[in-house]
């Protein structure tokens, strides 16, 4: 499958929203139904991080979005915020992808490393990064922002399975192209 990374358009974020809740439903395999029923992103959700460069699109050939990364900025590091793909485009590197273009670019902004919040054991999160490069962040080493991140998550209704902080070291590697 050809795609092409790039940066988001302001034009393109109701579409974000429309692949993040596409996306969201295969939770529904797991049991997740929290995530499958939560309200659905709107296009506000992506603005900051869109106008500080910091979402990134999987373009098809044909100009659709097959998928999309976001990134902030937690306790002063790259954090990857969200990462989804449409599930017709799923096992086929999108996401990987994505990720990898993520790290390149918080490496190029100055990021020694960075973060991640996800399910321990659902098999496209924490498994999938663990394959990818990243590590489990001990609750010890959680930065404030960090740790006020997972005392949400561990307080709401997103704490249906285990949950986990990762974290990579990057280095130039240089985002892919498929």
């Amino acid at each position: 499958m050809e795609i092409r990374i790039r940066p988001a358009r302001l034009d393109e974020l109701e579409e974000l929203a429309r692949v993040e809740h596409e996306a969201d439903r295969r939770f529904g395999v797991v049991g997740i139904d929290v995530i499958v029923d939560a309200p659905h992103p709107t296009a506000t959700d992506y603005m900051q991080a869109q106008k500080g460069g910091r979402v990134l699109v999987a373009e098809l050939p044909s100009g659709a979005l097959a998928g999309f990364v976001r990134i902030e900025i937690v306790d002063e590091t790259a954090h990857l915020e969200q990462v989804s793909v449409l599930p017709d485009h799923a096992g086929h590197g999108v996401g990987r992808a994505l990720v990898a273009a993520a790290e390149d670019l918080a490496f190029r902004h100055g990021h020694a490393r960075m973060t991640l919040t996800t399910f321990s054991d659902v098999p496209w999160n924490g498994p999938y990064y663990q394959r990818l490069g990243w590590e489990v962040l001990a609750e010890d080493d959680l930065g404030p922002q960090l740790r006020v991140i997972r005392d949400h998550e561990r307080a709401s209704v997103l704490e249906v399975q285990p949950r986990q902080a990762m974290t990579k070291v990057l280095s130039p590697s240089g985002a892919l192209t498929l």
